[in-house]
């Protein structure tokens, strides 16, 4: 009888896989968004640049079996659209850098299909909260897993609504950016 606990106790204790995390301290990593104008004749592109920040991204993120959860926090003020002007008006004007330098984004929910070395998923689910501009709300969207051993890419896609943050519409000429905003961030790494 003593032996069989034992045994049930080592089995249980083997099934459990060992948490381990991905640094996303890499200048690789990065965050992009995509805007659209009404009507839908300008597209305005957001991405960071490395060269204005040295370490725009920052955070970990824990693997425990399946499961999935974070803290990145990535500089604004990182942000280019590629046109100066438009890019300074998005700094100083609606996100607002001096008064908020950084957005984070906390994944609180996010299940693998598995827990193995090699792995391959689109369309994960994820679940977490994004303060950007002073205010936090939650944030739903879906991630692009790619994992081979230690080796991990993920590609993490969600829309937020800028009036939820507070963030003036932005408007030129006649021309309205819609509220929703698409974002994407892309992160890679070992696993540690």
């Amino acid at each position: 009888m003593k032996f069989s606990l034992f045994l049930l106790s080592v089995l249980s204790a083997s099934s459990y896989a060992a948490s381990t995390s991905l640094d996303l301290n890499d200048p690789k990593n990065k965050v992009e968004f995509l805007a659209v104008g009404k009507p839908s004749a300008i597209k305005i592109r957001g991405e960071m640049k490395t060269d204005k920040i040295k370490e725009p991204l920052t955070g970990k993120l824990t693997f425990d079996g399946t499961s999935v959860t974070g803290k990145t926090e990535f500089h604004l003020a990182a942000f280019d659209t590629g046109i100066e002007l438009r890019t300074d008006h998005m700094h100083k004007k609606y996100l607002e850098v001096e008064k908020y330098p950084k957005a984070t984004l906390t994944i609180t929910e996010m299940k693998l299909p598995s827990a193995e070395a090699d792995l391959s998923a689109k369309e994960v689910p994820f679940s977490g909260k994004l303060t950007l501009h002073g205010k936090e709300n939650p944030v739903k969207g879906t991630a692009k897993v790619d994992k081979k051993a230690a080796k991990v890419d993920m590609v993490f896609n969600f829309d937020i609504n800028t009036t939820d943050y507070g963030i003036e519409t932005p408007s030129y000429l006649g021309i309205k950016v819609t509220d929703a905003v698409k974002v994407t961030s892309t992160v890679t790494g070992t696993l540690k």
